[in-house]
């Protein structure tokens, strides 16, 4: 009987395997595909690549790295609009897209998250580099619900460069993925690992990384990667603790920890995780003062007591232990 690693390989040298962008509706699996081939899908003029006519093969799931990212034009608007999964993807396609010299910054170290503003493109048919203008768009939570893409990026040329529209969308879906590859060298110490990554490694590193890596990374005070080590699929309760913690986390990481703590019932009902983030000197006070009236009257009464926790935190605890007294 003929295995089926034995059928893939076969068909791995025939047909080349579309690691990076993959777009469809078959998020769980591996399909083979033809890049010769082309379909033109039913909304917006949409291009995709379609599946390979042979039988299908279906190998688990692919890496935690593997996009799903779909890219199509819109005349209309003259811009290029990019569907992303999440937040993760669009790390992993702006470093692809930074890392192939296509878009064009001063320090390829430092990743422009999030997505937008103005930035300089480089067509790989022309010798100028083109403006574009792009903008970063949140769906809502109805969107996702159905399944759909929970960020969308617009990406706009300059007024009479619309014949450019699909060279543009071409130069984005066939970049080279640099961040598929990048981080599968095995090495006998994570932390020494880490050390070595630039910055931007360190990002898309983060959302990928097992235990030992994740340690590492939260040692390093920066809060860009403290945020993108938070949405490590991987990530445990504990670890989310020990960064809700750390004095090195700013606004924008404390809030995301309360998301989670929304969006995640059995942490939500973890009590130090929402002491931790409550008496956190960088979260924001309307954030901190939500997650007090969680909290129990022992810990709050430790929050009376404690000299490094903010006047108005401390008030607002005095304040409802009173309320519960009555």
């Amino acid at each position: 009987m003929t295995e089926l690693s034995d059928v893939f390989t076969h068909y791995m040298k025939r047909y080349p395997l579309l690691k990076a962008r993959v777009p469809g509706e078959r998020l769980g699996t591996w399909i083979l595909l033809d890049p010769r081939i082309k379909h033109r899908g039913p909304a917006r003029s949409r291009l995709a690549v379609s599946p390979v006519p042979l039988p299908l093969l279906v190998l688990a799931r692919p890496p935690p790295h593997t996009l799903f990212v779909e890219f199509c034009t819109n005349a209309i608007d003259n811009r290029v609009e990019v569907l992303l999964r999440n937040d993760v993807e669009e790390a992993n396609l702006v470093y692809d897209l930074v890392q192939s010299g296509r878009l064009l910054v001063e320090n390829k170290d430092v990743l422009p998250l999030p997505f937008r503003g103005q930035f300089l493109f480089k067509l790989p048919q022309d010798l100028r580099p083109v403006d574009l203008q792009i903008a970063r768009i949140d769906t809502g939570a109805e969107e996702r619900l159905k399944g759909g893409p929970e960020l969308m990026l617009y990406v706009a040329p300059p007024k009479g460069k619309e014949g450019i529209l699909g060279l543009l969308m071409e130069a984005m879906r066939d970049v080279p993925p640099a961040s598929a590859e990048e981080f599968e060298r095995d090495t006998l110490d994570e932390y020494a690992k880490v050390r070595n990554l630039t910055h931007a490694q360190r990002i898309i590193y983060a959302t990928r990384a097992g235990q030992g890596a994740r340690s590492a990374l939260m040692q390093q005070p920066n809060p860009l990667l403290l945020l993108y080590l938070l949405k490590n699929p991987l990530i445990t309760l504990p670890e989310v603790i020990q960064i809700a913690k750390l004095p090195s986390i700013d606004a924008l990481v404390a809030d995301y920890i309360a998301r989670l703590v929304r969006s995640n019932p059995q942490w939500g009902i973890n009590e130090e995780l929402r002491f931790s983030l409550a008496t956190n000197a960088k979260t924001p006070g309307g954030t901190a003062l939500s997650l007090l009236k969680t909290l129990n009257s022992r810990n709050l009464r430790q929050i009376c007591k404690q000299g490094d926790v903010r006047g108005t935190l401390k008030q607002a605890a005095m304040r409802i232990l009173t309320e519960r007294r009555d």
